[in-house]
């Protein structure tokens, strides 16, 4: 697949304001998103983590520093990489297959589950679970339950993108009692089929979770709305679908210069903690005020009943800034519930995001927002995938988000190791960047307070001058198209920057 992006060029920030440090955990140039991030239970020291394509990144200090590994399969691997340990410290690896000996997309014909031991010295087990002549396996996730039994759940396609009413899609389900070695026949666990189109009307974005008498529970999103399903027999067999709640115009969230924008729901059951016992919680995003917001319902009577709707991100109501790519953690140790997204509250544009993390230390009632980016990173353009999803862990208080950011047409992992929970909105460095994007030239400033700016933009022969007085987080915007190169000049008090942005496209 060609990504393609404007081309970008960024200050270093100065004047660290507040201790938010994010450590880079790639170090290969390979596009890499749809991050997953895992914390050993037994050992919170070892951290692993996952991206696009088949990278694998593991720490033994806590996530500090990372070292890189590009892994291997019998069964190929083709994306949708995600990371697991179980309560006793094992390591699960889970992706799509690759069938060499079909094209893309019917080579996915299968999931993928490795187990391995942290630093990848030695894979257990390489199971390619699902097979089904003719389909297509695809987005799966991993889930164990206090026993150490592993389940997976995912999307299957009659035909991948087949606009034939007659092709479906379902979501589907398997386990293993023996720690990855062997797998059970996969069974359908839906029972409304959605459409193969891969999007709003699609049955996909299955996770699972169990609570701690052995119940599972599957939840997914297709045709505006979120399903359940429940199985009381440890995964033999499951019930009838449930809708919980409504999904406003999909999660396919259409976002101004991002590819695509997912709203699919993540859940997990608190079932090792006593305060508030087996409440399974629900996340997800959706459009209903206009913009893109993140929401969680809970449950605490195994999925009969399910509490309302509860916005997570803390920004105005229908503000027109979005808030996408959800993902939740529960910490074992004290039932705290975290919720990391991408967030553009802090772009009158929409032109830059921003991450943040929503915490909860009651049940999921009230929810203290954190900006846990020191400086917002351009969005990548309308035209690049950005990934499907981000990823958060919590092990004894130690909360470690994992997410994408882009940075000089160069996609970059960073990890958040010494995440400091803050109510605080303010930008945590100073600094100017600028992108241009679909023939707009967008600059971010972030200021000192009440100090006069000079902004001179040269292109074409032509110059432009903006003069202000500092605020914060500041944005301008202006056409950008007929030229190749702009550069710009920011005078700030007594301080003087330099940076050209091009206008080349690049692959």
């Amino acid at each position: 697949m060609k990504y393609i992006m404007g081309a970008i060029s960024l200050f270093n920030f100065v004047g660290l304001q507040a201790q938010q440090k994010l450590i880079k955990v790639n170090y290969s140039e390979n596009s890499p998103e749809e991050v997953s991030i895992a914390i050993n239970p037994v050992n919170p020291m070892q951290v692993v983590a996952s991206s696009n394509i088949n990278n694998y990144y593991y720490s033994v200090d806590g996530g500090i520093t990372w070292k890189e590994k590009q892994m291997e399969s019998m069964n190929g691997i083709w994306g949708d990489p995600m990371v697991h340990f179980d309560s006793k410290g094992n390591l699960y690896f889970a992706h799509l297959g690759k069938n060499p000996r079909k094209s893309f997309p019917n080579w996915i014909d299968k999931m993928v589950v490795q187990k391995i031991n942290v630093r990848y010295d030695t894979c257990f087990y390489d199971i390619g679970i699902g097979y089904h002549e003719g389909r297509v396996q695809d987005k799966e996730w991993l889930n164990t339950d206090l026993n150490g039994n592993v389940f997976i759940s995912w999307t299957e396609f009659d035909k991948y993108k087949s606009k034939n009413p007659n092709d479906h899609s379902r979501i589907r389900f398997s386990q293993s009692k023996n720690q990855g070695a062997t797998w059970s026949e996969s069974l359908t666990v839906s029972d409304v089929s959605g459409d193969c189109l891969d999007g709003d009307s699609t049955m996909e974005g299955a996770t699972s979770c169990a609570d701690s008498k052995g119940n599972i529970y599957v939840c997914w999103s297709g045709m505006n709305n979120l399903w359940l399903d429940k199985s009381i027999d440890g995964g033999v067999s499951f019930g009838t679908d449930k809708v919980i709640a409504r999904q406003v115009n999909g999660w396919d969230i259409p976002v101004k210069h991002i590819f695509r924008a997912n709203g699919m729901p993540f859940m997990l059951c608190n079932n090792r903690n006593s305060k508030f016992k087996d409440r399974i919680y629900v996340n997800w995003a959706d459009t209903r005020n206009g913009d893109a917001d993140v929401f969680i319902k809970y449950s605490d009577d195994g999925g009969e009943n399910w509490s309302e709707d509860q916005r997570v991100n803390n920004d105005p109501l229908g503000n027109g800034a979005d808030q996408f790519s959800n993902n939740l953690s529960i910490d074992a140790s004290s039932g705290n519930v975290y919720i990391l997204f991408y967030d553009k509250r802090n772009s009158n544009t929409g032109a830059y995001l921003d991450v943040y993390l929503a915490s909860s230390d009651d049940g999921g009632s009230t929810w203290k927002n954190s900006r846990i980016t020191p400086k917002p990173f351009a969005a990548p353009g309308s035209t690049v995938f950005f990934g499907d999803y981000i990823d958060i862990d919590a092990v004894e208080g130690k909360i470690i988000p994992v997410f994408t950011a882009n940075e000089n047409t160069n996609f970059v992992v960073y990890a958040a190791p010494f995440v400091a929970l803050s109510s605080t909105n303010r930008p945590l460095m100073e600094g100017v960047q600028a992108v241009i994007l679909n023939d707009s030239l967008y600059i971010h400033f972030v200021f000192p307070e009440k100090k006069k700016f000079v902004l001179t933009i040269s292109f074409n022969g032509t110059k432009k001058v903006i003069t202000g007085l500092g605020n914060g987080e500041q944005e301008f915007v202006m056409n950008a198209r007929g030229f190749r190169e702009a550069k710009i000049t920011l005078k700030n008090g007594f301080r003087k920057k330099k940076l050209t942005v091009l206008n080349q496209p690049t692959n």
